[in-house]
């Protein structure tokens, strides 16, 4: 089992890795700082620039978290609140939940993905259980917990973005 929790770890550092850079540098074909700023002005994530700023120094902060399985809980925090806010502003956008239909699909099974192997504990195979720390054994509490901080850190952050989209949309029926 510490061993699936290991690679999944991995797996998901990794692509939280190449979901940030994608941001914050434009490596494997993102959009960099500029681009992602347009988009996230789009919807509704206000300053922009910052916002892409922070949430991509969050998710790469996550992704070294889960891979070194450090502070596995506060990675678990960042991971999940920052993709269900991308999860959620890409499905206010669309209206739909697919990827495919430019919804929140990929950032939503990230964000589980987060709070699944939250509840999972960090495994053996972590810097947290290395140290020996109380939370390092597989406790559902904990998971619990996270996951429940990840959800209140993202509201903040989608209220905001609500009100802005619906604020556009008031405007452009107005005129």
């Amino acid at each position: 089992m510490d061993e699936a929790i290991l690679v999944l770890r991995l797996i998901l550092a990794t692509t939280l890795f190449a979901h940030a850079t994608q941001k914050l540098l434009g490596w494997f074909q993102g959009a960099g700082i500029g681009r992602s700023a347009d988009l996230f002005e789009a919807l509704g994530h206000q300053p922009a620039k910052l916002m892409v700023m922070l949430a991509g120094a969050t998710e790469l902060g996550a992704a070294l978290l889960f891979a070194t399985g450090f502070l596995f809980p506060v990675a678990v925090v960042m991971g999940g609140a920052t993709l269900f806010v991308a999860a959620h502003a890409l499905i206010l956008r669309s209206g739909k939940f697919w990827n495919s239909a430019g919804g929140g699909e990929f950032p939503f099974v990230l964000a589980v993905m987060c709070c699944a192997i939250g509840i999972a504990g960090p495994g053996r195979w972590s810097m947290d259980r290395w140290w020996d720390v109380p939370w390092s054994d597989a406790s559902y509490l904990t998971g619990i917990i996270a996951i429940v901080l990840a959800v209140c850190g993202a509201l903040l952050p989608v209220v905001r973005a609500r009100k802005v989209v619906r604020a556009r949309a008031h405007e452009q029926r107005m005129s």
